[in-house]
């Protein structure tokens, strides 16, 4: 028998043939395994794929950028530029210092 028709007896006639790698419970298809999982955020959130966690564990549980003139914090570096610009105007006028944008 061909590895391929092996692979579709195997699924089709004798059960189970892919595993959780977390709990061993059986399934019949590949990726069907990971369908059951869960990934959670020290948060408490949870997310149905790892790429999900990653995102909002950078996005919204991460590391934060605090302003240096008032020490209010951002997510991204690229948020404090224009919040400088936009809430401390006066200070930049009045000292000059130059902001890179």
């Amino acid at each position: 028998m061909k590895p391929a028709a092996l692979n579709y007896h195997r699924r089709k006639e004798c059960g189970r043939t892919f595993h959780c790698p977390v709990c061993s419970r059986g399934y019949k298809t590949k990726g069907t395994e990971r369908r059951g999982l869960r990934f959670y955020c020290d948060c408490g959130r949870k997310f149905i794929s790892i790429s999900h966690l990653r995102s909002h564990q950078k996005h919204e549980c991460g590391k934060t950028f605090p302003c240096s003139l008032c020490g209010k914090h951002f997510k991204t570096r690229k948020q404090i530029p224009l919040h400088v610009k936009m809430v401390h105007f006066d200070m930049i006028t009045k000292t000059g210092p130059k902001l890179d944008s």
